[in-house]
């Protein structure tokens, strides 16, 4: 009798194109390619939850999409909203007659404090920046602040759940994340990668969320866009190794 293949995960790599890493600890070649994966495609219908969203735009981008269902996503920031700027009070406004729940004061990287464990069928954070924050016991903050969210998420994500992160493939932000580090502290792994492309979310605009006024030109930064996706690691006791 054949044995039963599982139904593969929209944003789980295709097997046929071979391993991936994720990122090695020392950066090497940026990402030039990979498949182009819509998350609107991904995520409608969803309970999906979006974290550090400066202003909302990524959200509002997606549920204004045709054939997108998201009366079941969440969008939230660690910011108050009073402290939004207004792109980002117009958007929420938008958001909340859309019937969509916006949270403030959440903070990443502790997750469980704003919502219940193992709802979310996905979390995404979009371009996390841990701002001019020292180094912390001899370790890059922004190395800290992604090991502390994939260790968070993982709370709050479904045990079939997943974790997308996207990020500018740069030597100084690859180095300083040192995702597959932060990934296996979490007990997660990246099973896929895929190159970002902010002109397929009409009304994008990415904010840096220390400063209001900042806006990021993400087409014209220099360097790729990716999107990792993690799950969380299980242990298979009979091979030693790890599976999704």
């Amino acid at each position: 009798m054949a044995k039963a293949v599982g139904r593969r995960h929209e944003l789980e790599r295709d097997p046929s194109a071979g391993v991936t890493t994720c990122g090695s600890r020392k950066f090497r070649k940026p990402i030039r390619g990979g498949k182009q994966i819509h998350l609107g495609r991904v995520l409608s219908g969803k309970n999906a939850l979006f974290v550090g969203e400066g202003n909302f735009s990524f959200t509002l981008a997606l549920a204004r999409m045709e054939n997108v269902d998201a009366r079941r996503f969440v969008a939230s920031t660690d910011a108050s909203n009073v402290s939004l700027s207004s792109l980002g009070r117009r958007n929420v406004s938008d958001l909340v007659a859309r019937g969509i729940r916006v949270r403030f004061r959440v903070d990443a990287t502790r997750l469980l404090r704003s919502f219940g464990d193992g709802r979310f069928d996905l979390v995404v954070f979009q371009f996390p920046h841990s701002g001019l924050r020292p180094v912390a016991n001899r370790r890059n903050p922004n190395h800290t602040l992604i090991r502390s969210f994939l260790s968070s998420a993982t709370n709050v994500i479904k045990p079939d759940g997943r974790v997308a992160v996207t990020t500018i493939e740069s030597p100084h932000y690859i180095g300083g994340f040192d995702f597959v580090e932060a990934a296996r502290r979490a007990k997660m792994m990246c099973i896929n990668q895929f190159s970002f492309d902010p002109r397929l979310y009409p009304g994008y605009v990415h904010e840096v969320t220390t400063n209001v006024n900042q806006r990021v030109d993400l087409l014209n930064c220099g360097f790729p866009l990716v999107t990792r996706v993690f799950a969380k690691n299980r242990f298979d006791h009979q091979s030693g190794r790890s599976i999704q």
